[in-house]
């Protein structure tokens, strides 16, 4: 019940579940928890409530996502920007050694960028297939993107 509040945003039904004990961090059968859920339909009041009961935020599914890259991969600014703030580590890559910053390139979310960079996201890391976050948002043609991390990454290399 806990992941369909989840996916719907039901905040009141979150909160009768988990005054009930439910438990808060139980995965499904794919290794997604509410808070997966909650931050891929980009639901921030849930994440906010799930984090502050005690919710795991460093829970990976079966193909070692984190609640953050479910964020970035629906484009969800808003819950990004919460998971972030909160520490989340954005170095944490997936089975394709795809981080945030990758996602984040891949799917044109600008507003993440320079937070991600700044809570300590790598600008040259690769991914499986060798790509660096510059060159995802090249190929996928996130223009606005792209110039971002030139930006960001030539005010690293005059620091």
């Amino acid at each position: 019940p806990l992941h369909l509040a989840a996916i719907h945003g039901h905040k009141e039904i979150a909160v009768l579940l988990l005054a009930k004990g439910v438990q808060i961090d139980k995965q499904d059968k794919g290794g997604h928890c509410a808070l997966h859920l909650a931050a891929y339909y980009g639901h921030v009041e849930l994440i906010k409530l799930l984090v502050d009961n005690g919710a795991d935020v460093t829970i990976k599914d079966d193909r070692d996502r984190t609640i953050l890259m479910f964020a970035m991969e629906t484009r969800k600014v808003e819950p990004a920007l919460f998971l972030i703030a909160a520490g989340v580590d954005v170095k944490q890559c997936d089975d394709l050694s795809t981080n945030a910053l990758h996602l984040a390139a891949i799917k044109g979310v600008t507003e993440c960028i320079e937070p991600l960079v700044r809570a300590g996201a790598p600008l040259k890391a690769r991914n499986m297939f060798g790509f660096t976050p510059q060159q995802l948002a090249q190929v996928h043609k996130n223009n606005e993107t792209l110039q971002r991390i030139k930006e960001i990454s030539r005010a690293q290399e005059n620091e």
